[in-house]
């Protein structure tokens, strides 16, 4: 079979997004009402880019020199407190109930495989200690493209464009499997075959339905191929 597949992790393998979103969301109304600034601007959760990147562009969009510090000093506070809740979020976190099986049915039918995600590669390092078929997902690490892995993330292309170069296999001959839009819009700018969009906790934005297959169900994805 001539096509390899390039998965994202978060949404996708584990339902750990709205754990995450949650978390967020808590440290930033703590954070802000200890000292004395509206919760309210603070940034929503970036929902499929990564985090790094919403907190500069808050921190650039400051009015004046004394926001610029008030929010630069929010978010020294916060990188290093909300890196300790997501990694006791994965290190509880099970997956979805057909994620293995999907997995080992890929590497049974020989299908190559990349892992493609914007969190750091600790995550899926400690996720592939849990569990073995995360091991055989990512080639214990050999096959995953991770946040440090490039410098333009998700929207662009360059992820999945990575993956497809570590696997060997033109862009046209890969299938993404994608949760949020921003991911679904990386895999689309990279021009593979087909991006799926699974639809497990974000809704499809209106003008990527014709141009993804949607799915609700991993396996549903190996009867189509």
């Amino acid at each position: 079979m001539n096509t390899a597949f390039l998965i994202d992790i978060d949404g996708v393998l584990f339902p750990t997004e709205e754990s995450k979103v949650n978390a967020y969301n808590d440290l930033a109304f703590t954070i802000c009402k200890e000292r004395g600034y509206s919760p309210i601007d603070f940034p929503p959760h970036p929902r499929g880019r990564p985090t790094s990147e919403t907190l500069s562009e808050w921190i650039n969009a400051s009015s004046n020199d004394k926001e610029r510090e008030i929010r630069e000093s929010i978010v020294t506070e916060f990188k290093p407190r909300y890196s300790q809740v997501k990694n006791e979020v994965y290190g509880i976190a099970e997956p979805y109930p057909e994620s293995e099986k999907f997995i080992r049915t890929l590497y049974e039918k020989g299908i190559p495989m990349c892992l493609v995600t914007t969190i750091t590669r600790e995550i899926p390092e400690l996720l592939m200690k849990r569990f073995e078929w995360m091991k055989i997902a990512a080639d214990n690490g050999k096959n995953l493209v991770a946040l440090e892995d490039v410098q333009k993330r998700k929207p662009n292309p360059d992820p999945y464009l990575k993956a497809a170069k570590i696997l060997g296999v033109a862009p046209a001959d890969c299938r993404v499997i994608e949760d949020s839009n921003t991911g679904v819009r990386a895999g689309l700018a990279a021009e593979v075959h087909t991006v799926y969009h699974l639809l497990k906790w974000q809704k499809i934005d209106p003008d990527l339905v014709k141009k993804t297959r949607q799915v609700t169900d991993l396996m549903q994805i190996i009867e189509l191929i």
